[in-house]
């Protein structure tokens, strides 16, 4: 879960030049804790806390408040993974693709964003949006909702609401790597060559949903499409 960036000058390894003037150097404004391009680390305005405690960094914990909602253990194997740009737009860009292509990655950041503010009482895992939303980021799901729409990587919240608002089951993955393949529904070769299969860690099931999202959690804070 650690993406690093701060703000540094630019420098040729261990051969940078001490004569050159103050012209050359480049300057690169980058948040360690919100992905932002226009403030450094320390002047968040939205993370006060290190890369350590923020709720970035507990983006695989948070994953798990959709469980196994169906009592089962989940794995694939003849599944495609679809790589997504890591503009910190990953997980939108994951979920468009699965939804078809219905929306951009940005208007469905958008859209969940204004799902979320709308709906704080709406029940996740027997537990009101709210409540997760505070646990995640100590905030009010008014500022959370207003931060989301602009920037921020998503996690299970955004998921949950995912599902909510387009009416699908939103299934989260992992990359499965010394799973037996008898384990597995079926074998490719396409996905004995990647190593292994992918195990679902999470799912978001709503009643009468007749399409299912896949998504692969890559581990730290990057998302890809998976396709069965």
């Amino acid at each position: 879960m650690d993406h690093r960036h701060s703000m540094r000058r630019a420098q040729d390894g261990h051969n940078f030049d001490d004569t050159k003037s103050k012209s050359d150097e480049v300057v690169h404004l980058s948040c360690d804790r919100c992905d932002s391009s226009e403030h450094t680390t320390d002047a968040c305005p939205w993370f006060k806390k290190g890369r350590d405690k923020h709720p970035d960094a507990q983006r695989r914990k948070m994953l798990s408040m959709g469980g196994d909602s169906d009592g089962k253990v989940v794995y694939l194997q003849n599944a495609r993974i679809v790589t997504m740009p890591g503009d910190g737009n990953c997980l939108f860009h994951s979920l468009c693709y699965g939804l078809g292509g219905v929306e951009n990655a940005g208007t469905l950041r958008r859209k969940i964003a204004d799902f979320i503010a709308r709906n704080p009482k709406l029940l996740i895992a027997d537990t009101p949006l709210e409540d997760w939303v505070n646990w995640d980021s100590n905030k009010s799901v008014r500022e959370y909702a207003q931060r989301m729409a602009r920037s921020g990587w998503g996690g299970g919240i955004e998921c949950a609401a995912c599902s909510h608002l387009m009416h699908v089951n939103v299934h989260i993955y992992e990359r499965e790597k010394k799973a037996s393949s008898a384990s597995y529904f079926s074998r490719s070769r396409s996905s004995r060559a990647s190593g292994g299969g992918f195990k679902r860690i999470s799912c978001f099931n709503l009643p009468g949903a007749t399409r299912t999202v896949r998504v692969l959690y890559c581990g730290g804070i990057h998302y890809n499409a998976l396709v069965v």
